[in-house]
């Protein structure tokens, strides 16, 4: 098995499945991707044919090179809204739409032809969008002039409160847009009646966001520092080096902050250059010391609330952090690093000799310990990293239902469940010359044993679970039938992992409600 056969397999059943679902459920694929579809699986037959050793790479790169075209859009688009620059921006809106059947390029594109290469977007549009990324690339347009009393008009023109409140994204950006025009009592107050808006939203970001804008417009620099060195420490330092400098000038620190504020005027990134540049002429629209003692007070209670959310984090990062699925990596990385070493030292074959399982010798001459060591033997770095993604991918969720210690304990009873699954099919007949080595087993188990919980959660009518129950059957069918056309590769001992997998899980946890798989 090499590299070129995998991606083989994988572009295969990939754009296999996109020309199914093309005719199954045609709304849900975007126009174009069956015919694309089609065209790949034409060019990885005429490519196997006459270049078989390149073919997995052409076929990988061309299908590739679409999926994740849109994602590069996206980025490409988010980095000519922030220069400013909407006539590239429109015209790969444009492009997009002609490749996606999805509403959010058709709304963008519409959006951006109202708009000149280098003017504005009417200020009185009255349309919503209905999309986020059209929302998201409307509201670019206004942060990346910093026209923030444009953008407070037209949302308090085509949004209604109630819309206001239950979306985090124009929440902070409304917030901010106050604070940049002095109206720092209203914002804090919109931010201390619907916090629960933030806590909500599935990206925390928008949460610290406004925390940001407003410890930075009120002077507390400190609450700054934190935010910058922990939750939004991934900001490009120039959006963090604004930030400072907003600070500074609030607690009327002009000499330090306008050294920064210069350098920052010649960004390529339209927005910071513009508000730069507001920054050194209008300075901040407060100061520290026009604000009210009660509100000062107000912004000291918002540092605990923030603390305590970043301890309420780290607590949840920390219970929920993969150890048993780390350790596991870790030792049969490190198995790994021993057979090479006892390879070279004893031979090539040593440590197969040693630690593989073959039937064989377990039954017949008692060596029962290569049911497990067998586990953590591989054949190259690709087995091993093939074998190591799977445990990274599919391990946590498992773990997380388990917990670590019960997780490693099961993982390692997948595995000997898989070898025990192929010594008992040698012992009755319907399986020579078997010969194991590889943790795929423990792996598959995995998947069996995330059958088992969605399958629970799907018996208690969670209808998450059931879509996540119908994908892992889907992974098992494509599973079975890899297994069944690759040489070397043991459909048995998977299938008998799978079963252990399931099995043990069954039994051996309990319903847990709201378990999703990702």
């Amino acid at each position: 098995m090499s590299i070129n056969y995998l991606l083989l397999w994988f572009v295969g059943i990939s754009a296999a499945s996109t020309a199914i679902r093309s005719f199954t459920q045609p709304e849900k694929v975007p126009r174009g991707w069956r015919s694309l579809a089609v065209l790949t699986l034409g060019l990885l037959g005429l490519s196997s044919y006459f270049f078989y050793p390149y073919a997995g790479y052409v076929v990988a790169a061309f299908w590739g090179s679409f999926v994740f075209l849109p994602r590069w859009c996206v980025a490409l688009l988010q980095h000519f809204l922030q220069q400013g620059n909407l006539r590239y921006a429109r015209e790969l809106a444009q492009f997009a739409a002609l490749l996606s059947s999805s509403p959010e390029w058709s709304e963008l594109s519409t959006i951006l032809q109202e708009s000149g290469d280098d003017s504005p977007l009417p200020q009185a549009r009255e349309v919503f969008p209905k999309t986020q990324l059209a929302r998201s690339a409307l509201l670019s347009t206004y942060t990346s002039r910093g026209d923030w009393t444009g953008l407070v008009r037209w949302i308090e023109k085509v949004c209604t409160r109630q819309r206001l409140v239950s979306d985090a994204v124009l929440l902070s950006l409304y917030i901010r847009s106050l604070a940049e025009l002095g109206r720092f009592e209203e914002a804090l107050s919109l931010f201390e009646q619907n916090t629960q808006t933030f806590l909500r939203s599935s990206d925390p970001e928008h949460l610290f966001h406004a925390f940001l804008t407003l410890f930075a417009f009120c002077g507390q620099e400190d609450g700054v520092q934190v935010l910058l060195a922990h939750p939004l420490k991934g900001l490009p330092e120039e959006v963090k080096k604004l930030w400072l400098a907003t600070t500074k000038l609030v607690v009327d620190e002009q000499f330090s902050a306008n050294d920064v504020l210069v350098s920052l005027t010649h960004s390529n990134h339209a927005g910071i250059a513009t508000v730069a540049e507001e920054r050194l002429s209008a300075r901040v629209p407060r100061v520290l010391s026009s604000f009210e003692p009660g509100t000062l007070d107000r912004v000291a209670r918002l540092k605990h609330f923030l603390a305590d959310i970043l301890n309420a984090q780290a607590k949840d990062v920390d219970a929920h952090s993969p150890r048993g699925v780390t350790f596991l990596i870790g030792l049969t990385c490190v198995a790994y690093i021993v057979q090479e070493v006892l390879g070279v030292w004893l031979g090539e074959r040593a440590p197969y000799q040693l630690a593989a399982l073959v039937p064989i010798l377990v039954t017949e001459y008692g060596q029962w310990w290569r049911v497990l060591t067998c586990l953590f033997l591989h054949g190259g770095l690709l087995h091993l990293g093939m074998n190591m993604l799977g445990l990274w991918i599919l391990g946590p969720f498992v773990e997380q239902v388990f917990g670590t210690i019960r997780f490693i304990g099961a993982y390692l009873l997948f595995g000997l469940g898989a070898s025990l699954f192929v010594v008992f099919l040698t012992e009755i007949g319907w399986l020579k010359d078997a010969y194991l080595i590889g943790a795929s087993g423990a792996v598959l188990g995995l998947i069996g044993a995330t059958a088992a919980i969605l399958l629970r959660e799907a018996k208690n009518n969670n209808h998450a679970a059931k879509e996540q129950l119908r994908s892992v059957v889907f992974i098992l069918v494509l599973q079975a039938a890899f297994d069944l056309t690759t040489p070397q590769v043991s459909f048995q001992a998977h299938l008998g992992g799978v079963i252990c997998g399931f099995i043990v899980t069954w039994f051996a946890t309990k319903p847990k409600a709201s378990l999703q798989a990702s």
